[in-house]
Formats: C-alpha cells, sequence, structure tokens
C-alpha cells in the first residue's frame, strides 16, 4: 500500500476542538452533552434519523420521550408521546438571577422566544416512574437535538440500556415523519419564538411566492446572526461616509459624486470583509455542538458570502477604482462622454496588459509544489478487536503495519501540479496585497496608538494671548501670499505648455507647503479660539486631545498584545502559547459572543492599522505620486488610490488572523479557503515557510515605534520663506 501524505510539520498549531462543553446557567448542576455524543458514536444509543421515526416508533416498539419545554410542546406534540421536560421556567426572581434573566433576553430570548430554564430535578423521577422497565426501548427528542442528547446521557446513567436519539431533533422533521400531529404549529417551527416567530410569520405570509427551496434556504439563517449584520453594515456605511466628509478636500465639496460612492462602497466593503471572519467563527460556533455539521441547520451561507466579498473586491480594485481614477483626472473642459471613453480606454488598455503578464507568468510559474512524504508498507486484514495508543498507534502486536509513524525525513518528496488561473491570480493577489500589509500594517501598527499619544503631547498647553495671536495671523498671511503668487506662476507655466520636470517638482513643494499651511492654520485657531462660545470650544479642544490620550494608551495596550502574539503564536517554533486564542475561548465561556467580540475588535484593529499607516505613508509609485491622506485636505484621487490599497490589503488581514487565530477560528469556511495551495505556490511559498511577513511586519512596526520615541514628541519647526526651485 503506498500512501502519499501532506508534510504539514512547519504549520504549528494546536490540537483541534470541535466541540466544546454546554453550559447551563449559575448555581444550577451541569450536564455534559459530551458523553451523550461519545454513547452515539461508540453505538451503545441509536441515533434514528426523522424519517425513520415513524417505524421505529411503530414496528419497533420505541417510546417517543420529548424533553421539550411545555411551551413548546403546547404548539405542536407527536401524538400519544410521552412528555418529561428536561428543563423548566426559572421562577427565581432573586437579583441575580433577574440579572441573568436580562442578559439572556438580550442574548437569546427576545430573538427565539426561550424563556430563562433551570434543570428539572425532577426529570429522572419522572420518566422511572413513566417506564419503570429499564429495557424498554425510548426514543429520546428535544427541538434541536441537544437537550435530548444530554437526557440520553442522564438516562443512560440511570441503567436505560436500549436508548435512540432523534438526529437534529423536531426541527429536522417533515411531513409524514410522525402519524398525528397535535397543535396549532408545524412540529419543526415548534422551537421558534419572539422576533424569529414574528419574521416567519411575515415571510410565511409575503414571500409564499418564492417557492419552497428558497423558504428552506432562508429559515436555515441564524437569524441572531443576520441582524447583528445587518447593524454591522449600517454602522460601517455610516463610518464610511464619516470619513470620506472630514477627510476630502474643500475643492471636491459638492462634486465628484461617483468618486466619492466608489470611496464609501470601497470602505465599506474592505471593512465588512474584516468583520466577516468573525462571523464565520460565530458561525460555525451556532453548530458547535452537532455530531456532524449536517445535523444543525441555523448557519449563514459564509462560503457564498466570502466568494461574493472577494469578487466584488476584485471588481473593484481592478477596474471600478481605476476607472473612478482616470475619470476624476481627466479634463474638466471634456464633454462627460468624452470623459468615460478616455477613462474606458485606460482602464481597458490597463487590463489588457496585466492579463498577458498575468498569462506569462501562470504558464511559466503557476504550478504548487507540495512537500509530502512516500510512505509504503505491507497490506494487513483487520482484526477482530485491536487498541491504539501512544506506544502501538497501528495495527499488529509484533511489528507495526504501518510506516508513518516511523518515517524518516528523508523519506519527504515534491508533488508538484498545475494550479487553476484564478486560483493563481487571487494567489498573486495575495502576495502583493501581503507586501502592501506588512509595510503599512508594520508602521500602522505602532503609529495608530503612538499618534493619539503624541498629539496629546503636542497639544497646545494654554490658550495664547491677542497680540501673539496676531503676530503669528500676520504670519501665516504672509505665507499664504507667497503660495498664491507661486500658484499663480504654476497656473501661468500650465497655460504656456512649459509642464516639464522642474514644474512638476515645484507642483510637489507648493501643494506640501499648502498643506502644512493649513495644518498650522488650524492649530492656531485652537489656541486662540474666538467668538462668543470661545469658553466653550476651549473646553472641548481640551476634552478631544484627552480622548485621544486615552484611546493612545488603550490601542497602545492591543498593538503590544497584537506584536507579542505574532512572535509567541507564530515566529517561535513550536509555539509558546496559544496566547490570544485562549483569551477568545476563555471570554466564550464567561458569555456567549464575548470572545467573538474580542476576536472581531482585534481583527478590525488591525484594518485600522493598515488604514492609519496607509494615510501616513501614501506611495510613490513610478508614474504616479500619492500624497499622505491629510484630515480635511485629500483630494479624490488620492483618496480613491488609498482605497484601492486599503481593499487589496483586506484580503491580507484576513488570511493573516485567520492564520494567527487559527486555534480559535477553526473549522471556518475561510480556513478552507486559505488552505496550502497559497503556501505551496511555486516561487511563493518560501515566503510563507520562513515567516517573511510576520518578520517584516514586526520589524517595521518596531522601527515605527524607535521613530516616534525619538522624534514623534518634538513640534514641528517653521519651514521659513518659501521659495519655488529655479
Amino acid at each position: 500500500m503506498t500512501l502519499l501524505l501532506p508534510q504539514l510539520n512547519h504549520i504549528h498549531k494546536p490540537p483541534v476542538v470541535l466541540y466544546r462543553r454546554l453550559r447551563k446557567p449559575y448555581r444550577l448542576p451541569v450536564i455534559s452533552a459530551v458523553s451523550g455524543k461519545e454513547l452515539i458514536l461508540s453505538g451503545k444509543v441509536r441515533a434514528v434519523e426523522p424519517k425513520e421515526a415513524k417505524t421505529v416508533v411503530a414496528s419497533e416498539g420505541y417510546v417517543l420521550l420529548d424533553v421539550r419545554p411545555a411551551w413548546e410542546r403546547e404548539k405542536a406534540r407527536v401524538k400519544g408521546s410521552l412528555h418529561v421536560p428536561l428543563f423548566v421556567e426559572d421562577t427565581d426572581n432573586g437579583p441575580i438571577t433577574l440579572l441573568k434573566k436580562w442578559i439572556h433576553l438580550g442574548y437569546i430570548g427576545l430573538w427565539t422566544g426561550q424563556r430563562f430554564t433551570m434543570f428539572n430535578d425532577e426529570f429522572t423521577p419522572r420518566v422511572v416512574e413513566a417506564v419503570p422497565d429499564k429495557e424498554t426501548k425510548v426514543l429520546v427528542a428535544c427541538g434541536e437535538g441537544l437537550r435530548s442528547l444530554a437526557a440520553v446521557s442522564k438516562l443512560h446513567g440511570e441503567g436505560y440500556k436500549s436508548l435512540g436519539w432523534l438526529t437534529g431533533g423536531f426541527n429536522r422533521v417533515t411531513e409524514g415523519d410522525f402519524p398525528e400531529i397535535e397543535g396549532t404549529e408545524e412540529l419543526r417551527f415548534a422551537t421558534i419564538g419572539g422576533v424569529a416567530a414574528s419574521s416567519k410569520s411575515f415571510r410565511d405570509r409575503n414571500l409564499s411566492n418564492w417557492g419552497p427551496c428558497t423558504l428552506r434556504t432562508m429559515g436555515d439563517f441564524n437569524l441572531a446572526l443576520v441582524i447583528v449584520a445587518i447593524v454591522v453594515c449600517v454602522i460601517v456605511f455610516i463610518s464610511s461616509i464619516y470619513l470620506l466628509v472630514n477627510y476630502q478636500h474643500p475643492d471636491d465639496a459638492n462634486q465628484a459624486y461617483f468618486p466619492k460612492f466608489v470611496v464609501v462602497f470601497g470602505l465599506s466593503i474592505a471593512m465588512i470583509s474584516i468583520l466577516m471572519l468573525p462571523a464565520d467563527v460565530a458561525n460555525r460556533h451556532a453548530c458547535r455542538h452537532a455530531i456532524y455539521n449536517g445535523a444543525c441547520n441555523l448557519t449563514l451561507p459564509m462560503k457564498d458570502l466570502w466568494l461574493a466579498i472577494y469578487i466584488v473586491d476584485a471588481i473593484l480594485v481592478f477596474f471600478v477604482i481605476p476607472f473612478a481614477m482616470f475619470f476624476y483626472e481627466g479634463d474638466q473642459d471634456k464633454t462627460l462622454g468624452k470623459r468615460i471613453k478616455s477613462a474606458l480606454i485606460w482602464v481597458v488598455t490597463t487590463a489588457v496588459v496585466c492579463a498577458l503578464v498575468l498569462g506569462i507568468l501562470y504558464g511559466v510559474i503557476g504550478k504548487v509544489d507540495f512537500s509530502v512524504r512516500h510512505l509504503a508498507s505491507a497490506t494487513s486484514t483487520f482484526p477482530t478487536s485491536w487498541q491504539f495508543s501512544n506506544t502501538q498507534p497501528c495495527i499488529g502486536n509484533t511489528a507495526r503495519q504501518c510506516s508513518a509513524f516511523t518515517a524518516n525525513p528523508t523519506s519527504e518528496k515534491t508533488w508538484t501540479m498545475r494550479t487553476t488561473f484564478p486560483e493563481y491570480v487571487v494567489a498573486l493577489a495575495t502576495i502583493v496585497g501581503s507586501v502592501l500589509f506588512t509595510i503599512f500594517g508594520g508602521v500602522g501598527i505602532a503609529c495608530l496608538p503612538l499618534g493619539l499619544i503624541t498629539a496629546f503631547i503636542r497639544r497646545p498647553k494654554a490658550v495664547i494671548t491677542r497680540s501673539q495671536y496676531i503676530k503669528e495671523a500676520t504670519e501665516l498671511g504672509k505665507k499664504a501670499r507667497e503660495l498664491k503668487k507661486a500658484a499663480d506662476g504654476l497656473h501661468q507655466e500650465e497655460r504656456s505648455g512649459a509642464k516639464g520636470r522642474k514644474w512638476r517638482k515645484n507642483v510637489k513643494a507648493v501643494e506640501k507647503e499648502l498643506l502644512q499651511l493649513e495644518e498650522d492654520v488650524n492649530l492656531l485657531e485652537e489656541m486662540y479660539p474666538q467668538g462668543e462660545q470661545a469658553e466653550t470650544a476651549w473646553a472641548f479642544t481640551v476634552l478631544g486631545y484627552l480622548a485621544k490620550f486615552i484611546l493612545g494608551i488603550l490601542g497602545l495596550i492591543v498593538s503590544i498584545a497584537w506584536v507579542a502574539h505574532i512572535i509567541i503564536y507564530l515566529l517561535v517554533d513550536p509555539p509558546l502559547s496559544p496566547f490570544l486564542n485562549e483569551v477568545f475561548i476563555k471570554l466564550d465561556d464567561v458569555w456567549g459572543l464575548l470572545g467573538t467580540a474580542a476576536f472581531a475588535f482585534f481583527c478590525f484593529y488591525l484594518l485600522l492599522a493598515v488604514i492609519a499607516g496607509a494615510m501616513m505613508l501614501g506611495l510613490k509609485l513610478v508614474f504616479i505620486t500619492i500624497h499622505p491622506m491629510k484630515w480635511g485636505a485629500t483630494l479624490m484621487n488620492s483618496f480613491l488610490f488609498n482605497v484601492g490599497l486599503i481593499l487589496l490589503c483586506s484580503i491580507s488581514v484576513i488570511q493573516f488572523c485567520a492564520t494567527a487565530f487559527g486555534y480559535y477560528a477553526q473549522a471556518t469556511a475561510a480556513q478552507e479557503i486559505f488552505g496550502h495551495t497559497l503556501q505551496s505556490l511555486r516561487g511563493i511559498k518560501y515566503l510563507y515557510k520562513y515567516n517573511v511577513f510576520q518578520i517584516g511586519f514586526v520589524i517595521l512596526a518596531g522601527l515605527t515605534f524607535l521613530y516616534y520615541i525619538a522624534f514623534g514628541w518634538r513640534r514641528k519647526k517653521p519651514s521659513g520663506r518659501f521659495q519655488l526651485s529655479s
């Protein structure tokens, strides 16, 4: 027998744990569904599919035991079934219980209609009273299969040996699976209440013409995640508009609406793509207790959502944003049709050139080199019984019947195969994004908090006198007149056609001095507030700098935690600790989605660091120079280009977070997407093998930190009289 096994020794992650313990309310006994799962997997308890239920009850003599609470059973129930609830409503109104009831209401009760429950101490005695013969066949069922799994574990421990478990619960029951149903609702919808019931009612009334397939798909969504996703999208959209309004240049006010739409849409997509990874984790956690993924239907279609985000991201970066830039930079004297035509020509030309380059690269090096071990061993028939242990991991008592355990490193070989063209394009785009992410993220992870702290350090300490204000304003007025004179001269040169190298250099110098002048004017207005609300304005200025200092300290803590996690978990071989992965898991143990929320914060903070780095550095290419983004002074071409960079980096941020938090974000759709193909691509795999991006990220973060320590606290000196190059 010959096997080709991937060599994964270079990937260091803690063992995958797919199932975590069930948690019940405080002061109540904990019922573990893990032992119930083991009973199912070992065959000691029979797993019964809903379509088998009618036959099992009618022909095999099973007694159907319904362990749902009374309010669920009232809506729909199987006629003749035995009812003993595993949980009953908690009627305690003590202060701690009331607090937990309010948390439960906001977290799950409002959305699903589930009441705050406690374990029914009379569950086992009542079952024994109703079914005294412990040889009786009992089929245990609930709404989703989780409570019945815990009940199976409880009854097995009580001595019942002929137990069955309805897989997926009544939620997976279809018409005809049970002979007679009593109640006002369909059996599979009996667990739905609260907002979810209202949503279902609305859907049934208004969407019936969509067909059963569509309705079933919509019903499979986790409503709470859908609501959270909608709220987050609205917040992200408002945040994008806020950034546009406050960063745009006054010259772009009330015009350039199409580029502005692209900027808002692009920033929204970048932020949503980052927040989709925590949503992916929360989506997986909704099914973490299922025996297998198919037994859980409370999930969002994450793979389809990821695919949609990637397609929109690619269209924006490679087509829409370049078109908007060429359209914005077009001659304003031309008609709208001519500007659109000119922009399309540039975009198509760029796309053709890029396609040719990608095609050549794909034809030459578009292959994947997987590291494998060639293992060969003799075959052996399976014995009637065997045991595995650390010292005996393979079949056979005298000699191991497989060579994987004793294989030496010399058996490693390379398995080469050609990747698909779309995968290759995505891989190259990811590499470009990874380079930009390393640069901007490494700088931004330090400058984001330190910039806020240094702004507090360099803040105006007190209001200046009127005479000082007049003196400073006079100097700024002189500089403004110099800049106007220089700008007029450059405009005349442009009209005469003398747009050479010296002219372009002088244009850049004027733009730089103009930005500095605007900063000096804003600072002067802060130091000498005027008008009837001068005292109030100064108070808000002081509070604003204090808020920057507090946010800077908190951001510095998060940045240090990020860098420490990269070193501890990704760079050290083997990892010293899962670090933040364990923190997120423990936060989930404290309360619901708290760990997922913290995970979302760290991922989103990394994107903010990339944005901060892009705004600080900008980018200089061979044919075009993009200046750093400035508050209230960013032209739309700079805005568009930086949004393109952020979109390109967002894919790398997702990949980086999926790798850095691989222990916590396990078994997600994102991990399936970021498989080994990218990290084994020819010519690229060594960048991942030797952690080039992570090392570069940490080095740039350290250099930026040292720069701020050495120079960041100093005030900028006046540049003096401005002169053009002659």
